[in-house]
């Protein structure tokens, strides 16, 4: 009953919203969609297939779980792979603005909780980030990376598809990670 919604919302039947809950300007919330208590939805932000938990933050202009970019090949065709998954954010994460979250194809993408993601950060399908996990502006993850608890990726960063950083792993500015990193 005092959630807030603002004008130009576009909600659609069955979306949840949690008390307290405020969205701004704009918010489009697809089917499947449910928000928790507390959170902040800024202007223009649009959100499908998404489970949000309790006082999370998410900043203008962001999209969280819409279809990644997979696809098949052969010698004729070019095939997109169908993303069934979900979205999944953790209790006080905080999401910037200009952001994309794609969510899963067969398995969901999963932001734990206090994780905090700065503007224009993308991630991909599959993705996995542990809790208290701190990402800077520009960073980009490809789809079924893991990224550990207690992790720092630096500004303009790029992590590949399918490798797993190992908890409490700081990845410097304009890094390129194409490999595994694991702690011995």
């Amino acid at each position: 009953n005092d959630a807030s919604i603002g004008p130009f919302c576009n909600i659609a039947e069955g979306v949840t919203i949690g008390g307290g809950t405020r969205l701004g300007v704009g918010v489009s919330c697809k089917s499947a969609v449910k928000i928790g208590k507390n959170c902040e939805i800024n202007e223009y932000v649009t959100i499908e297939k998404a489970l949000i938990d309790d006082d999370v933050s998410i900043g203008q202009h962001t999209v969280i779980g819409k279809a990644g970019f997979g696809f098949e090949t052969n010698e004729e065709h070019i095939l997109k792979i169908p993303h069934l998954g979900r979205v999944i954010i953790g209790r006080k994460s905080s999401i910037g603005a200009n952001c994309c979250i794609d969510r899963g194809t067969l398995q969901d993408t999963r932001i734990e909780e206090l994780v905090m993601i700065d503007n224009q950060v993308h991630i991909s399908h599959n993705v996995q980030i542990g809790r208290k996990t701190i990402i800077l502006a520009q960073v980009g993850i490809a789809g079924s990376a893991v990224v550990k608890e207690n992790c720092i990726i630096g500004g303009q960063s790029g992590i590949a598809d399918h490798v797993e950083i190992a908890a409490g792993t700081v990845i410097l500015s304009h890094s390129g990670v194409t490999k595994t990193i694991s702690i011995a």
